[in-house]
């Protein structure tokens, strides 16, 4: 009797470590971007603005159209990804990223200035011209936890 209360008590001890090692792993991570600006001007419409947010919530029509530069930029729609949510503020983008793979690509996009530089280049394609134009992590710290995590997988 007490041999099959070891077995079982071993048994439910593996179970209950395969679950929570199942349950630890979550691949990806997210990322939280606040972009930031000293000037924005819409070419077209000569408004001249101090973020991109109140550009961003002048009209839908820039609402959907700064929505598709963050887009582009951040290669959405893509199956290693969800897609890419803006917020009221600055302009704060959530990123959540599906894969490892996918995560450590928009790090190394956003620490090589390439981020930066397609943002510029997509807002100018789109009629806005951006002035000193800043990305921040709002999340470092948690994205720099995430990034431990994968490598040491």
């Amino acid at each position: 009797m007490s041999e099959s209360k070891d077995v079982f008590a071993a048994a439910s001890e593996v179970t209950g470590r395969a679950m929570e090692a199942f349950f630890s792993y979550v691949p990806g991570g997210s990322y939280s971007f606040l972009l930031k600006c000293d000037r924005a001007v819409v070419r077209d419409l000569g408004v001249i603005a101090v973020s991109l947010y109140s550009i961003y919530k002048l009209t839908p029509v820039l609402e959907r159209t700064i929505e598709g530069v963050v887009n582009r930029c951040l290669e959405h729609p893509r199956r290693d990804q969800d897609p890419p949510k803006t917020s009221p503020g600055s302009l704060h983008v959530k990123l959540r990223c599906l894969t490892d793979e996918r995560f450590l690509e928009v790090w190394r996009y956003y620490k090589s200035g390439k981020m930066k530089e397609r943002l510029q280049e997509e807002f100018s394609k789109s009629g806005i011209e951006v002035k000193g134009l800043k990305i921040e992590i709002e999340n470092l710290e948690k994205v720099n936890e995430t990034k431990r995590a994968i490598e040491s997988r």
